[in-house]
C-alpha cells in the first residue's frame, strides 16, 4: 500500500479539497502519513492567491523536486509555466480530483472544464470542524484575481446537497459548519435559488452546531442585507460577515473592475453591527493597486476608521499572471510598503480596541481545537477566537474573557 503525505495551503476551499482529496485516495487504497519521509508520494494542494504565496510554493516544489511529487490547487492554473521549469511532476487541477490517482500512475498532468459536484466525492473529514464547498467558481471578473483563471464560472451545488454535507458532518461530531465558496454571495444564481434560501433551510436543521458563512462580495450582502441579519440571529450561525471590500477609493474599485461601490460595503457593515454588537465584520485591503494616489489611499485610511472592521486583511498589490492588472502601470514598491505599514498600524489598534469590549464578559463556547502555540481555542457567537489552557477538544464551557490580544481573546474557565 503506497503511502501519501498530503500538504494543503491557502482558503477553505482549498481545505475542503483536501478533504475529498484524502476521501478519493483511500478510497482506493492509497494510505496517509504525517511523515513526508515515509510518504512514496507527496501532494502539494497549492495557493497562488498573491504573488508572495506562489513563491512560497514554488520553492517548496524546488526543495521537493526530487520526491515523487504532485501538485494540485490553484498554482496549476494560475501559473503553469513556472511550475514547469522547476519540475516534470505531473499538475491536477481542482476539476481534476477524481483523476489524482492516474496523474499519480502515469506521471501525467490532469485538467478538465468541468466542474465535478464536490459534496458527492468520498470525503474524510477531521477533527470538529466542517468545510463545504457551495459552490465553484464566481461570477465576477475582477481585474486583479487569478482565482478566476483557476477555479472559473459559477457552478453550485444543489440545496439538498448542501443540506446533506451539513447533517452527515454533524453526525460524525462536527461543532462548526464552515460554508465555502470564491463568493459565497453569489450562491445558486445559476440553479434558481440563492443563498438566503439555503441559510434558511440550514437554520432548520437539528443538531448542536454553528455555522460560519464564507466570504461574499458588497454587492450581494447589500442586496440581501436584512434578509441576512434575520438569518444570522438563528443561533445556528456565527454573527459574522466577511465582505471585501479591497478599496475605500471610487476611482480605484472602477479600476479594479469591482461590481459594488464604498457604500454598498460601508452601510452592510454598519447595519451588522448595530444588530450584532458583539459580532465580528471582516474586509479585504489591496494596497497599491495600479494608479492608487495618495488621495485614493487616504480615503481607504478613512473608510477603514469610520467603518472599523474587527478584522482587515491586508495585502499589498502585485500582478498575477493573466490578469488586466498586469499590464497596468505599477505604484513604486517603496510607497505601497510605506502605506501598508501605516495602514496596517491603524488596522491593529481597531482590531485591539474591538476585541477589548469584550474582557470582562462571560459566555459558553465549544472546544474546537489545540491552538497552534499551545492551548485550546473556541470561539465567541461573533466568531472571535478564544484561547485557554485547560480544556479539551468537543467540551461545551463557561468562560471568562481576561485579555484581548490582535489574533484573539485569552479566556479561562468560570
Amino acid at each position: 500500500m503506497k503511502k501519501v503525505h498530503l500538504e494543503t495551503y491557502g482558503c477553505s476551499l482549498n481545505q475542503a479539497d483536501s478533504q475529498r482529496i484524502k476521501g478519493i485516495l483511500k478510497q482506493e487504497g492509497f494510505e496517509f502519513t504525517e511523515d513526508i519521509d515515509r510518504a512514496d508520494i507527496v501532494i502539494l494542494n497549492t495557493c497562488a492567491v498573491k504573488h508572495q504565496t506562489e513563491q512560497r510554493m514554488l520553492h517548496k516544489i524546488r526543495n521537493l523536486k526530487d520526491r515523487n511529487l504532485v501538485i494540485c490547487g490553484c498554482l496549476p492554473r494560475i501559473n503553469k509555466k513556472a511550475v514547469k521549469k522547476i519540475t516534470d511532476a505531473p499538475l491536477v487541477d481542482t476539476n481534476s480530483l477524481y483523476n489524482l490517482s492516474e496523474a499519480i500512475k502515469s506521471g501525467e498532468d490532469q485538467f478538465s472544464e468541468e466542474h465535478d459536484n464536490k459534496l458527492r466525492m468520498p470525503c474524510e473529514r477531521e477533527g470538529l470542524v466542517s468545510t463545504i464547498p457551495v459552490a465553484e467558481g464566481c461570477v465576477g471578473n475582477c481585474a486583479f484575481c487569478g482565482t478566476k483563471n483557476a477555479r472559473g464560472n459559477i457552478t453550485s451545488y444543489s440545496v439538498k446537497d448542501v443540506l446533506n454535507s451539513v447533517k452527515d458532518s454533524v453526525e460524525e461530531g462536527a461543532k462548526e459548519i464552515r460554508l465555502t465558496a470564491e463568493d459565497t454571495g453569489c450562491y445558486g444564481i445559476d440553479i434558481g435559488t440563492n443563498l438566503i434560501e439555503l441559510l434558511k433551510e440550514i437554520s432548520r436543521l437539528k443538531g448542536d452546531f454553528r455555522t460560519r458563512i464564507g466570504m461574499m462580495n458588497p454587492e450581494k450582502a447589500f442586496e440581501f442585507k436584512q434578509e441576512l441579519l434575520e438569518v444570522l440571529s438563528s443561533d445556528k450561525f456565527y454573527n459574522f460577515l466577511h465582505v471585501p471590500v479591497q478599496s475605500g477609493s471610487e476611482k480605484i474599485l472602477k479600476k479594479m473592475r469591482r461590481s459594488h461601490g464604498t457604500k454598498e460595503f460601508t452601510e452592510v457593515a454598519e447595519a451588522f453591527k448595530e444588530r450584532f454588537p458583539f459580532g465580528s465584520v471582516s474586509t479585504d485591503i489591496i494596497i497599491g493597486f495600479p494608479g492608487e494616489t495618495e488621495k485614493d489611499f487616504k480615503e481607504t485610511l478613512q473608510m477603514i476608521r469610520g467603518v472599523r472592521p474587527d478584522i482587515i486583511n491586508i495585502s499589498k498589490f502585485f500582478p498575477r499572471p493573466d490578469t488586466e492588472a498586469e499590464d497596468m502601470k505599477k505604484v513604486p514598491t517603496k510607497r505601497t510598503a510605506k502605506r501598508s505599514k501605516e495602514l496596517s498600524k491603524v488596522c491593529r489598534q481597531i482590531v485591539i480596541k474591538r476585541n477589548e469590549r469584550l474582557v470582562g464578559k462571560k459566555l459558553d463556547t465549544v472546544i474546537l481545537g489545540r491552538g497552534k502555540k499551545g492551548g485550546f481555542y473556541g470561539r465567541t457567537s461573533g466568531y472571535k477566537k478564544l484561547f485557554l489552557d485547560d480544556a479539551r477538544p468537543g467540551e461545551r464551557v463557561r468562560v471568562e474573557i481576561v485579555s484581548a490580544m490582535p489574533g484573539g481573546l485569552k479566556a479561562q474557565k468560570i
